[in-house]
């Protein structure tokens, strides 16, 4: 039986999680965009909001496939449930997105490299 994690290593575990989410940003978009719907959005809604965040950045759009895989992720984690026929964001998954926003935006800007 493995011993009890430390209270270090729990802190670790959440920090490693949350770079995760930072780096993960079809989650950060299925998060960001459920975060301002309180009743919620059926699964195409949310494809079609993640991608035209996208549209707007002029980056590519994603299958729907790759989107509802994602969502399965984040309802399997507890981040998103299905409540009467809508997707909505758990209080994890509020958690969650408060703490991804609040990090991105007192965050330093990444370094800009400059070839010699």
């Amino acid at each position: 039986v493995p011993a009890p994690a430390d209270a270090t290593s729990i802190e670790q575990l959440g920090e490693n999680l949350l770079r995760h989410f930072e780096q993960s940003a079809i989650s950060r978009s299925v998060l960001e965009v459920l975060a301002f719907r309180d009743k919620g959005l059926n699964e195409m809604g949310i494809v079609e909001a993640v991608n035209h965040a996208l549209a707007k950045e002029h980056k590519r759009e994603l299958p729907h496939t790759v989107i509802r895989k994602i969502m399965m992720v984040l309802m399997r984690a507890n981040m998103v449930a299905l409540r009467q026929g809508s997707l909505r964001l758990t209080d994890a998954g509020r958690q969650l997105n408060a703490l991804l926003q609040t990090r991105a935006t007192s965050s330093p800007p990444p370094l800009a490299f400059v070839s010699p």
